[in-house]
């Protein structure tokens, strides 16, 4: 499989994090006529993403933020000095302005100053997973009829 950023804590998330989830069930297997190997195709899908996603402004941009996020709620304590508290949100301010405008400027827009300025457009992750779903489906198609897969 493909892994795409996880954007969300899956203990945090979804019916298994309620107090009340129902425990898994089961079904029951289906016959089926298995088709031929795709894994000749997944290699090759998978060796295209891992490329491609280290160069991605948008892939980038949504793993700084996820890993920013991941240091903000892995801390355990605050500090009671107001100014110390100040400080600290202030940094995480500036960082997050900072990979902002980083992936802004990758894709050839202008940084933003702040925040909370009426003119700041909010980045939209569903379209930078989406564009690289294309992407991974535009790669499938090719490596199939490379392949001479035809469904």
């Amino acid at each position: 499989d493909l892994k795409y950023p996880q954007l969300y804590k899956i203990e945090d998330t979804g019916e298994s994090s309620l107090d009340g989830a129902l425990p898994w069930d089961t079904t029951v297997r289906t016959s089926y006529n298995p088709y031929r190997n795709l894994q000749v195709i997944q290699t090759e899908l998978f060796a295209r993403y891992q490329e491609r996603s280290l160069k991605d402004p948008g892939l980038t941009y949504l793993n700084q933020r996820i890993e920013m996020i991941s240091k903000l709620n892995s801390q355990t304590s605050i500090p009671l000095n107001l100014d110390a508290r100040k400080s600290r949100k202030k940094h995480y301010e500036q960082l997050e302005l900072d990979i902002e405008n980083t992936y802004l400027r990758s894709i050839g827009k202008e940084p933003i100053e702040k925040f909370d300025s009426d003119d700041t457009e909010t980045i939209d992750f569903k379209k930078i997973l989406m564009n690289q779903t294309h992407l991974v489906m535009a790669d499938f198609i090719n490596l199939s009829n490379n392949f001479n897969f035809s469904w």
